[in-house]
């Protein structure tokens, strides 16, 4: 309904390999409003925003934000985010159960943001939402 008035929620593509976490993730995400795509690995997560970029379908379009696990068995996450400059690269937040990697992650593939894992509910729900402000906000410039 939205939609028709100009309104799109923003997307989201959640690359998880555990099920579990990533049907709470879409369940909190899109409770918050939020549209929800989710890939189980790094390739499929690839392929998603390959067909994106190339692209003229509105439902199909480049998501807003990317969140990551950052360990998972496929495409290495950080190879596919350093990759995501050819047409379509939103920005990208990166998750972990390992604080030392992710930080140095980040650094390595310019993340907007992390999440350690297990996470909290609100702090995953703020981090996304800081981070879908700052990148309208850069834009709009």
């Amino acid at each position: 309904m939205a939609e028709q008035y100009g309104y799109r929620p923003s997307k989201i593509l959640v690359i998880e390999d555990h099920k579990e976490t990533a049907q709470v993730i879409t369940i909190v995400l899109e409770d918050e409003g939020f549209g929800v795509v989710v890939a189980e690995n790094a390739l499929i997560a690839r392929d998603v925003l390959l067909a994106a970029a190339n692209t003229t379908c509105v439902t199909c379009a480049c998501p807003d934000l990317v969140l990551m696990d950052l360990t998972m068995p496929g495409l290495d996450p950080l190879e596919m985010v350093q990759g995501l400059g050819q047409g379509c690269a939103p920005p990208v937040v990166l998750m972990s159960a390992k604080p030392y990697a992710l930080e140095a992650a980040a650094l390595e593939v310019g993340a907007a943001a992390t999440v350690q894992k297990p996470f909290d509910i609100p702090e995953l729900v703020n981090s996304i939402r800081s981070v879908l402000t700052r990148y309208r906000d850069d834009r709009a410039i």
